[in-house]
């Protein structure tokens, strides 16, 4: 009898440790995202302050394209948190918050600006997926990426 209930015990000492390192996975994306929406307003504040003032037609354009920014991050954002698988391996969890920045990087960066970022993401990306595969060739990699660029 003692066998059969030593599996549940250890069954409903475990779910909730799972659970609560979903929670905090799904916490740090939506604080990230915060954090990149937060930066999207920023450069589109800095933007419309460039328009001159009697320029009514370039800043309803301006500010049409930022909706749709807007739009298209709070989009992004929230199929990222609806797509969160909760099997994901402890050791990739990093790759998964790396991948969701990644993805609306380009939403929230200048377009001037992105080419060197996605670079360095996709530098971290690898890193960070080797890092939890365990390989020791790290550095190998980096000084492989940095050779292509």
């Amino acid at each position: 009898m003692h066998l059969l209930l030593m599996p549940l015990l250890l069954l409903a000492l475990v779910a909730p440790a799972f659970a609560q390192e979903q929670a905090v996975q799904r916490e740090l994306i939506r604080r990230q995202q915060q954090s990149d929406a937060f930066a999207l307003q920023l450069r589109q504040s800095q933007q419309l302050l460039e328009v001159a003032p009697g320029n009514f037609k370039l800043r309803q354009e301006i500010e049409s394209r930022h909706l749709g920014e807007q739009q298209q991050l709070e989009n992004v954002s929230e199929r990222q948190l609806r797509d969160l698988t909760p099997d994901t391996p402890q050791e990739l969890r990093p790759y998964e918050r790396q991948k969701s920045e990644e993805e609306r990087r380009p939403i929230t960066v200048p377009a001037e600006n992105l080419g060197n970022s996605m670079f360095l993401l996709r530098l971290q990306s690898q890193t960070a997926v080797m890092r939890g595969a365990g390989k020791s060739y790290t550095r190998c990699a980096i000084d492989t990426a940095l050779q292509q660029k």
